[in-house]
Parts: C-alpha cells; structure tokens; sequence
C-alpha cells in the first residue's frame, strides 16, 4: 500500500471492508478513519553526534493534515538510549506549539504529543528540540 501524499483526513468516506464466508453470506460494511498524514520535508540533526554523550535532537518537518490536541508524532530512534521516560524537556521555538514528549525504551521511540489546546495548520513548519537534558544517548555504533 502507498499512502496518498496528502494523507487520509479524519472521517473520509468511501471505506469499505467485506467479508465472504460461507456461513454467513457476504457482508459489507463501512470503516470508519482515524486519518493518517504524511510528514513533508523532514530534518533530524543532533548536537552533539557523539556516543555515550547526552544529545538534543532537532526535528524540523511539514505536515499534510491539520494537527490537533492529542495528534502525536511518533520519532523512532534505533539503538538510542534516553533516561528519562516521561515529561521530556521540548521545545518549540519561534512557536506557540506545545509538544509533551515520551520515550518509549521498548519500541526505541520517542511520542510527541500536541498539548495545551494547541493546533497547527495543514503545511505549517514545525521545528521540535528535544533537549539534551533529557539524557538521551546515541547508540555507540553511531
């Protein structure tokens, strides 16, 4: 499957799934979307790029849906190590974006969370810093 380049919106029409079995005939029904955007013109930099060395991560990208309160943006960071697991110190610069950030250790990924009422319109650049106070760590293979 390819996604569509402007994503999914929230509530698009037109899904359907269908099911033969033989025991109960053919049946269709309607699904409902949660939407899915796509992530235009990413940038990921660290500073500094060294191992065992707490980093910062800076994020800078475009999205093709609107974001709203609780719409997430999951980072997966293979090999990275972070020690703190909730309430990461982010930042939005230039901004009045507001991201709650949380690593998850199991999945090596990072989920930024809009917060605090915020909402950001389709196409908007977006520069998120994930800072290094958070004791994040790049993996020692580089």
């Amino acid at each position: 499957f390819i996604l569509p380049a402007d994503g999914i919106p929230k509530g698009s029409q037109g899904f359907k799934l269908w099911i033969n079995s033989s025991s109960f005939g053919r049946t269709t029904s309607d699904v409902a979307v949660n939407g899915v955007g796509t992530i235009n013109q990413p940038e990921f930099r660290l500073n500094p790029k060294l191992p065992d060395t707490d980093t910062a991560f800076i994020l800078t990208f475009s999205v093709s849906v609107e974001l709203v309160d609780d719409d997430y943006v999951t980072v997966y960071l293979p090999g990275f190590t972070c020690a703190r697991k909730k309430g990461l110190a982010v930042h939005t610069p230039h901004s009045n974006y507001v991201f709650a950030g949380e690593w998850i250790p199991e999945g090596e990924r990072i989920v930024l969370t809009l917060a605090n009422s915020s909402y950001i319109s389709k196409g908007t650049a977006i520069n998120i810093t994930v800072d290094e106070s958070n004791g994040m760590q790049l993996p020692d293979t580089g």
